[in-house]
C-alpha cells in the first residue's frame, strides 16, 4: 500500500523535474496496487476470516437470546481478526483516497480494484446480517466504498 501512495507521490510531483521518475513512479505504483488487491484477495480466502464470519452469523442468528447474540458478536469482533480486519479497512480506504485524489486520470483501476476487493469482503460479511443490521469494530462501522 505504501508503494503504491509512493509511486503516485512520485508520478505527481517529481516527474516535473525529472520526467523518467514519473514513469517509474507509475510501474511502481502499478506494482503495489496489484500487490494490493492480491492481498486483499488473500485475505478474503483466509479460513481464519471465515470461521470469524461464521462466528459472527451464528451469533446474529440466534433470535432466541439477543443478549447472548450480542455478547458473541462483539467478543468475535474483539478478535485478532476483527482488528486485522480495521487495520485493512483502514488501510484499503486511505490508499483509495490518495489515489482517486492525487491521479484519477491515470490510476482509476487501482482504485476501482482496490474498492471491489474490499467490498467483496464487507458484502461477504453482511449477506449474513438481518436487513439493517451494522458491523462496528471500535465505532468504526464497516461499509462498502463509494
Amino acid at each position: 500500500m505504501a508503494v503504491t501512495i509512493a509511486g503516485l507521490s512520485a508520478y505527481k510531483w517529481v516527474k516535473w523535474r525529472q520526467p523518467w521518475v514519473g514513469v517509474a513512479g507509475l510501474v511502481t505504483a502499478a506494482a503495489g496496487g496489484a500487490s494490493m488487491a492480491a492481498k486483499l484477495a488473500q485475505w478474503y480466502g483466509c479460513g481464519d476470516f471465515k470461521s470469524w464470519v461464521d462466528a459472527l452469523t451464528s451469533a446474529y442468528d440466534n433470535t432466541g437470546n439477543f443478549q447472548s447474540a450480542a455478547a458473541t458478536a462483539n467478543k468475535s469482533l474483539g478478535l485478532d481478526v476483527g482488528m486485522q480486519l480495521l487495520q485493512i479497512s483502514a488501510a484499503t480506504a486511505g490508499v483509495v483516497v490518495f489515489c482517486a485524489a492525487v491521479a484519477p486520470e491515470v490510476f482509476s483501476f487501482v482504485v476501482n480494484t482496490a474498492k471491489a476487493g474490499w467490498n467483496k469482503i464487507v458484502s461477504f460479511i453482511t449477506q449474513f446480517l438481518p436487513g439493517g443490521a451494522t458491523i462496528s469494530i471500535n465505532g468504526i462501522i464497516l461499509a462498502p466504498i463509494k
